[in-house]
């Protein structure tokens, strides 16, 4: 399939919202301060709602799409979007809890 150039800017160049980059720094701290248990559970929760987040917005993209191969594009996208939701939310189950492993003897 050749690639049609549709003059949009994907850069992440573009400055942050202060808020925005405010939020962000209180998370990557967030994380940073946490270990073990406490830093897989939390990762996986800010995964689950990043994942829940960007299918809103492709949703509410789609509703207002005019482009066909913009269309496209989202429909492509979502179910990988929505996959990696379910990886996420099955990090967020807790762990099988498996038999004790036996010392060694």
């Amino acid at each position: 399939m050749p690639a049609i150039n549709k003059n949009f800017n994907l850069t992440a160049a573009a400055p942050m919202n202060p808020d925005k980059q405010k939020e962000k720094e209180v998370k990557k701290d967030r994380l940073a301060s946490l270990k073990g248990t406490d830093f897989d559970r939390e990762f996986a929760n800010e995964m689950a709602m990043g994942h829940r987040k960007v299918i809103s917005l492709a949703q509410a993209w789609k509703q207002d799409c005019k482009d066909k191969d913009v269309c496209n594009l989202i429909d492509s996208l979502l179910p990988t979007l929505q996959q990696h939701l379910q990886m996420a939310e099955r990090l967020r189950a807790p762990a099988a809890q498996g038999r004790t492993p036996e010392p060694n003897r």
